[in-house]
């Protein structure tokens, strides 16, 4: 409970600051997010043990955040979980979101006719890929269905109750 008393109080300032003065500038909230945890690493103030559950949380979702697949929002919600949950919670958790986001985004982009769209462009992908020994991706055009994204938060929020409810598959 101590851990809860001192990280909802910064959650507030840093994620929803922003939003209450209009000022929503996203690369700042996890900059000021970062200085935070190094400042509370730095000073080792004691009542918050929760650096590597928000380190690993930064360490997980910042390359996806700077490849524009996450939201910064999406970003600060999971410092704040590694915070609370620690880092092998959260990792746990966020396999769950990651799964959840996964098949609801298939499943939306089939609901409105883009998975052969879709199917079409993760074929050419892996053959690109496998034939040139090079990653690669091609990304959906403007017109297509699965350019539209899925709010990240609802799969993390899926993805927490999920972890709650049934673990991890392999425990």
């Amino acid at each position: 409970m101590r851990r809860l008393s001192v990280v909802l109080p910064l959650f507030l300032a840093v994620v929803l600051g922003p939003y209450r003065r209009g000022d929503v500038t996203t690369w700042w909230g996890i900059l000021a997010s970062a200085i935070v945890l190094g400042v509370v690493v730095a000073v080792r103030v004691p009542v918050l043990g929760t650096q590597a559950g928000a380190g690993t949380a930064l360490a997980v979702t910042f390359v996806p955040f700077a490849l524009r697949w996450l939201g910064g929002g999406d970003v600060k919600a999971s410092l704040v979980l590694g915070a609370l949950w620690g880092s092998g919670d959260f990792l746990c958790a966020f396999w769950w979101m990651v799964i959840i986001g996964g098949v609801l985004a298939v499943m939306l982009v089939a609901a409105q006719g883009g998975l052969p769209d879709l199917l079409r462009r993760w074929l050419n992908s892996a053959r690109i890929t496998l034939a040139s020994r090079r990653l690669t991706y091609f990304g959906a055009p403007a017109h297509a269905v699965a350019r539209a994204g899925l709010p990240f938060a609802v799969c993390m929020g899926l993805g927490a109750a999920a972890y709650q409810l049934w673990g991890t598959p392999w425990s």
